[in-house]
């Protein structure tokens, strides 16, 4: 028996032609979960509700489209185009052509760059997941352990440097000549400046682990802290020595 197909498009993110099968697809729903798994990985961190299906009558043009609700049933969309609904899967393989839209919003924006960043056997043990909300929750967990993995990293970094700027004060009480406080100054940025490189190095080396150490832009954005904070450490160190 042959299996029939129809024909659909990705419009965002952009895609080819291509077919997907019309076996025990009787709504436009089911419709649009095959559409997903056919196109998987692009679509794998978008939900149902956030793809939008539209057709045509055999038109490639996308901005003719109607589009499709996803309670309807595939005759109810022949019957939009006055399409003979005779042979409902026969007729739709024919005459309809599909446009698909991954729409994100804000959270799924997150999810998809949590995604882009999981290492491969996180990646195969999320695609491995049946359920959609079983997707997500996997996501919003890993999402939330790193900002809290991050959150912890600039506590102890607020911390360690409340400690030194303390013990900083009581060494400092018995050695106010102008000489004393200018050492003081210069220990002061040293170890604040290499504490705070201490903490986006550790930073990198926990997105490093989570990437597999593959030099990415989320990467690339705590070299420049590094620069940066080098670059003012030295400035600092600089003007104090010139101070002494």
């Amino acid at each position: 028996m042959i299996t029939l197909k129809v024909w659909f498009k990705l419009e965002n993110p952009k895609d080819n032609w291509t077919k997907v099968s019309l076996e025990e697809v009787e709504y436009v729903d089911n419709l649009k979960k095959k559409i997903k798994i056919e196109m998987a990985p692009k679509l794998n961190t978008f939900a149902l509700s956030s793809l939008t299906l539209k057709a045509t009558y055999n038109n490639d043009n996308s901005n003719e489209t109607v589009e499709l609700h996803e309670k309807g049933e595939l005759v109810s969309v022949l019957r939009l185009f006055n399409i003979d609904e005779m042979n409902v899967k026969d007729s739709f393989a024919k005459n309809i052509l599909l446009f698909i839209t991954a729409s994100p919003d804000e959270r799924q924006g997150t999810a998809n760059m949590t995604y882009k960043t999981l290492p491969s056997w996180q990646k195969t043990k999320y695609d491995r997941l049946a359920d959609e909300s079983l997707k997500a929750l996997y996501l919003e967990t890993i999402c939330e352990k790193r900002e809290k993995n991050e959150l912890n990293l600039d506590i102890i970094k607020v911390a360690l440097i409340s400690l030194v700027n303390i013990l900083m004060d009581v060494l400092n009480k018995g050695h106010n000549d102008n000489e004393s406080i200018k050492t003081f100054m210069l220990i002061l940025n040293a170890v604040v400046g290499g504490i705070q490189l201490l903490i986006i190095i550790l930073k990198i080396v926990m997105i490093a682990y989570y990437l597999k150490v593959d030099i990415s832009p989320n990467i690339a954005i705590y070299w420049v802290d590094v620069g940066l904070s080098c670059s003012e450490l030295l400035l600092k160190v600089s003007s104090a020595q010139q101070n002494v």
